[in-house]
């Protein structure tokens, strides 16, 4: 949650590429731990997406109670180099018709 950004007008933003692995702790020192060969594009928010899609305004989002993790193979870049419709670089295009990933879920327990 650490890694949200509070735009004007909420959009998803924190996203990290290139990840191998990731965990999630809670204050207890528990959770749990992501692994894959190839690399993830990894996002974990304390909104979801609908709630941030149908906020006008930053303060129209709910108090945060969950994360929303997103794992993806790879995420698409958003950005172009204007805003009135260009696409992303070539080198940010996802053209492949088909993708594959897998990764493990293991618990993590630290301190007990």
């Amino acid at each position: 949650m650490r890694d949200w950004i509070d735009y004007s007008k909420p959009q998803e933003n924190g996203n990290k590429t290139n990840v191998r692995w990731f965990e999630l702790i809670n204050g207890k020192e528990s959770g749990l731990r992501f692994k894959s060969v190839k690399t993830l594009s990894v996002n974990a928010l304390p909104f979801s997406n609908d709630s941030i899609e149908s906020a006008e305004y930053s303060w129209h989002l709910p108090k945060p109670q969950n994360i929303y993790l997103s794992i993806d193979h790879k995420q698409m870049g958003v950005g172009a180099d204007n805003s009135w419709g260009a696409t992303c670089h070539d080198e940010y295009l996802l053209r492949d018709k088909k993708y594959s990933y897998t990764y493990r879920v293991s618990p993590v327990v630290r301190g007990h």
